[in-house]
């Protein structure tokens, strides 16, 4: 009786959005390739196929929009979401960019230096087989990255490395926070305010980085703690924004997670 309750209960929680038309969504992606390409990992990489359909999905549910715009813009009677990849993977260009561009919908980049000049990032080692140079170009250039800003994609900071900010000094950690948006802001000869907390979960980061991040001119921190939020709930210039992470999910299991959100939000 109660698996056949859970059953029923799931299928009715991922067949149609119960969340508020003025809910704010942020959607984090990182790699969109097959299985067997250079970089594709099950822990963090969407198939094209999946991408495809998970962004059409999102584009018919949401209106999505830059996401500086979450906080002030108004929905069209929709939701509104907006897209971000973490991690600066090659993939984005190739795979990604082009459907996006398509339909108009925009999105930002977390990026790191080390990626887009050495080709390669230091992942913790819960994650030892990403932790290796790769034969081939896996990660975005600098070239790359002023390609995609002349289209009109946005960037923010992700470190210089990559590391787990909670497991490094003091000293550490300002020079990845403040190094990463020194280098972004040189290379797009912009200033730039967004920032992505490597991993992102409440373990991987502490007070003190949030602090280092508004030092260093982040006025946008953006984690993996899933959820959304409602106007007037997230103030960028207090609070740490949520994200939802996506890999290969269905769309139904996309509406799945933001409902069950909606109920922990009102139970």
């Amino acid at each position: 009786m109660r698996r056949a309750f859970k059953s029923a209960a799931k299928k009715v929680l991922s067949s149609r959005l119960l969340i508020s038309k003025k809910a704010r969504v942020v959607f984090l992606f990182h790699d969109v390739s097959d299985p067997g390409a250079e970089g594709h990992s099950a822990h963090y990489s969407t198939p094209p196929a999946a991408f495809r359909e998970q962004i059409e999905f999102l584009h018919h549910a949401f209106d999505l929009v830059p996401l500086p715009d979450l906080h002030k813009a108004r929905g069209n009677g929709k939701p509104l979401a907006g897209i971000s990849f973490d991690d600066g993977f090659l993939s984005v260009l190739e795979r990604a960019h082009p459907l996006l561009r398509s339909l108009r919908i925009p999105y930002t980049v977390f990026l790191n230096r080390a990626a887009a000049q050495d080709n390669r990032l230091h992942y913790s080692d819960r994650y030892p087989g990403l932790n290796r140079a790769w034969r081939g170009k896996v990660y975005l250039d600098e070239e790359d990255v002023r390609q995609m800003s002349r289209e009109g994609v946005a960037f923010g900071s992700h470190t210089l490395s990559h590391p787990t900010l909670s497991e490094i000094g003091d000293a550490e950690a300002r020079h990845e926070i403040a190094g990463n948006k020194a280098w972004l802001d040189h290379l797009l000869r912009q200033k730039t305010s967004a920032f992505a907390v490597p991993y992102g979960k409440t373990n991987h980061f502490l007070p003190r980085d949030v602090k280092l991040c508004r030092e260093a001119g982040h006025t946008h921190i953006y984690t993996t703690i899933p959820g959304f939020f409602l106007p007037g709930e997230v103030k960028p210039a207090q609070h740490l924004i949520p994200r939802i992470p996506v890999v290969a999910e269905r769309p139904e299991s996309i509406i799945f997670s933001l409902n069950v959100a909606h109920i922990r939000r009102i139970l």
